[in-house]
């Protein structure tokens, strides 16, 4: 019997010790799913945004993140894009910094006759990112981006939070 009492007593704490004492901590609290409003940033003068972390460990995450955005042309006509970036991000507990590429799909009113146009665009930044769902997601980052064969740049401000899992 005290055999028995023994072997269960082990089964039962078995994965308490070996998850305490025996396994490293691989795993991050992020938010894994953000939804952010941009000022100034790879969309334009401003873009609603969804953000997923794609790969996650202490230190550092992977994003991918697209959008919508809007922004007045010189013609009294309104431009929209599709921002489409991909960012790693390195830190520890919310405080990450933040290197990235993407394009911005730009078009307007004139969609059909002149087509699309690509811009392809930069991000390095600093971000406060929420470890739970419904946190605070606050970035601020230097946005290069290749336009008419020049390169030019701005200085975006993000605003959001962590959505649901």
């Amino acid at each position: 019997m005290r055999n028995l009492l023994s072997i269960i007593l082990a089964f039962l704490l078995y994965p308490s010790v070996h998850a305490q004492f025996l396994t490293p901590q691989t795993y991050s609290a992020l938010s894994t799913r953000l939804l952010y409003l941009e000022f100034m940033g790879n969309g334009g003068n401003y873009s609603l945004n969804y953000e997923q972390l794609i790969a996650l460990s202490d230190h550092a995450a992977a994003s991918t993140r697209f959008g919508v955005s809007a922004f007045p042309s010189g013609d009294q006509q309104m431009e929209f894009g599709i921002p489409v970036t991909v960012s790693g991000f390195f830190g520890g507990g919310n405080l990450y910094g933040e290197i990235g590429a993407g394009v911005n799909v730009e078009f307007n009113n004139r969609l059909m006759e002149s087509g699309a146009e690509i811009t392809p665009t930069g991000i390095l930044g600093l971000r406060f990112h929420p470890d739970y769902d419904g946190g605070i997601l606050i970035r601020l980052s230097y946005t290069p981006f290749w336009r008419d064969n020049k390169l030019d740049h701005g200085v975006g401000f993000s605003i959001g939070f962590g959505l649901k899992s």
